[in-house]
């Protein structure tokens, strides 16, 4: 049987990785611009991405944020992956999102790394489903 950290752990780098070369086309002129925001970053850079969006849109955007902000890294994680799978987000937005989704699941990671049981069993869900 495989070491659980370590499909963690490989999990979270390709996570990052992918986001990040995601968020790096992401520029108007074309420069490779990988945007990077901490946990306690994520809350603020979601509420000014999605200030001008539809109810809907931005009401998932401040849930995420406050479920991060609050500690909740599993639930902000999925309802950040779910925000991310709009069709409908901006540039801007899928781009805060796709920032807000990495710093996320670095903090599950983190958290499954600590022994944090309901975060591992996130990562597992997340990587089963795709």
């Amino acid at each position: 049987m495989k070491n659980p950290m370590e499909s963690i752990r490989r999990l979270a780098i390709g996570i990052a990785t992918l986001a990040i070369l995601s968020a790096a086309g992401c520029g108007a002129d074309g420069d490779a611009r990988p945007a990077t925001v901490s946990a306690e970053q994520a809350p603020s850079t979601l509420k000014e991405a999605f200030k001008g969006a539809s109810d809907e849109v931005r009401g998932q955007a401040d849930a995420a944020g406050s479920a991060l902000g609050g500690g909740d890294a599993p639930g902000a994680f999925f309802s950040l992956v779910n925000l991310s799978g709009r069709p409908d987000l901006t540039p801007q937005q899928r781009e805060a999102a796709a920032a807000a989704m990495v710093a996320a699941k670095a903090k599950l990671a983190a958290a499954a790394a600590q022994g944090d049981a309901r975060s591992r069993e996130a990562l597992e869900t997340y990587s089963s489903g795709k």
